[in-house]
């Protein structure tokens, strides 16, 4: 399922209605704001596109198989769409292809861009225009997950029957498959994976439970943990602490700078599919019946015993 994103005030959320992708704004107090359509949808595992916001637009990925009659035009769009007023700024095709990827959108190699990993290749477009910048070919069918960044790189992992992990420069221009890539690695891939950069490392949560560290200027291989169980929610980095929730439930927290030792383990008693949202000192966690709120203990005692006042005669 899409997970939300909020910008403060307005939370955007993807719909689909009819065959067609709708971008919804609602406000805090469960108000319509505004509706933009985006682009059709017909593909039969459900729409799992998630909207991202970057200063005052918000943009949506709706990667389309496709029918009989339409393979002929891919119908496949990112979209920006103006936060505030759901106007739509731009909207270009992309190729046609059923993809569950999200996109991301960074200040990378002194540009702003919108980086969309999808079907055959990982695509780079202006965030103000979307005027295509620059692709690279790589070897996914269908994406799932999402790509890692940092100020001039690109890193994205697909882990299927020609699974590969790789890192690109962003200051390219064009097809940069031949010219941009740092380095390939095919041996360590994670399937449904999310790459997460922390520090120097590059760590990849598999859906069978591996976490894989990469060095991230080269690709080698680091270190290896296994967890216990199927993960869909893509992990959050806190502090060097790699939270990752299994979709029964239980949240490991992974020292990443002690090679992936386990700190802890919590079970929710309930099925988890979606990411944690951090905030401040709290996590907000969907579970399957419910919505939890957990936060640390208080440094201190809530209440004292008064000091007694010496009293004067």
């Amino acid at each position: 399922m899409p997970t939300p994103a909020c910008d403060g005030s307005l939370i955007f959320v993807p719909v689909v209605r009819e065959g067609y992708v709708h971008l919804v704004a609602i406000d805090a107090e469960g108000k319509l704001r505004w509706t933009c359509p985006t682009g059709p949808y017909s593909g039969r595992q459900g729409f799992h596109g998630s909207p991202v916001v970057h200063g005052s637009l918000v943009y949506l990925a709706v990667d389309e198989p496709g029918t009989r009659l339409t393979r002929w035009r891919s119908a496949s769009t990112l979209s920006a769409v103006h936060r505030q007023t759901g106007e739509l700024v731009w909207r270009v095709v992309r190729p046609c292809a059923e993809s569950a990827g999200v996109p991301v959108a960074a200040l990378l190699a002194g540009r702003r861009q919108v980086v969309f990993p999808g079907r055959r290749q990982i695509a780079s477009y202006d965030a103000d225009t979307g005027r295509l910048l620059w692709f690279c070919r790589w070897s996914s069918a269908r994406v799932t997950g999402s790509v890692a960044f940092d100020g001039l790189h690109v890193y994205a992992s697909a882990g299927e029957a020609e699974a590969e992990t790789l890192c690109v420069r962003a200051d390219g221009t064009g097809d940069v498959t031949d010219s941009h890539v740092v380095w390939r690695e095919r041996r360590f891939t994670a399937e449904g994976a999310w790459p997460t950069l922390a520090g120097s490392s590059l760590v990849l949560l598999g859906r069978q439970g591996s976490v894989t560290a990469l060095e991230k200027s080269t690709g080698r291989w680091l270190w290896q943990r296994r967890l216990t169980g199927e993960f869909e929610a893509p992990p959050v980095l806190v502090r060097q602490r790699l939270y990752c929730t299994s979709r029964e439930g239980i949240t490991y927290v992974v020292d990443t700078a002690r090679r992936g030792e386990v700190l802890a383990e919590n079970g929710l008693g309930q099925a988890v599919t979606a990411a944690l949202a951090v905030s401040g000192n709290h996590l907000i966690v969907r579970g399957a019946r419910s919505l939890q709120l957990i936060t640390s203990p208080p440094a201190g005692p809530y209440a004292a015993e008064p000091v007694p006042v010496p009293r004067k005669l």
